[in-house]
């Protein structure tokens, strides 16, 4: 989406393990980690990708929820990846989807 503009941006991006280990987050302290209750991951079809630059993140359960959304779309191998980093880390995951009608649908 781009209006007709022809001009490109760089940004640059960065893990959450990068963000974590920059501000001390890693340290063991209790002053310096910050305590999130919930950890709500959204970049499009990156998701599992992104998810597995949280891994130590995920792994010291800095958060203690972790929602997010995977489509079908998503590659498979990353989602599967990023899905047994969660429960080995011990997450319980909870699957919410919809049944056609427009009521949700869990499992």
């Amino acid at each position: 989406w781009n209006n007709g503009n022809t001009s490109t941006s760089v940004l640059e991006t960065t893990t959450l393990d990068n963000i974590a280990q920059e501000r001390g987050w890693f340290d063991k302290k209790e002053d310096t980690a910050p305590h999130m209750f919930i950890l709500k991951m959204d970049s499009e079809h990156l998701k599992a990708k992104a998810l597995l630059g949280a891994k130590q993140f995920v792994e010291e359960h800095l958060a203690q929820y972790v929602v997010l959304e995977m489509a079908v779309a998503d590659n498979n191998s990353t989602i599967e990846e990023s899905l047994s980093l969660l429960v080995k880390a011990g997450y319980r995951l909870v699957r919410q989807g919809w049944n056609g009608d427009g009521d949700p649908e869990r499992s």
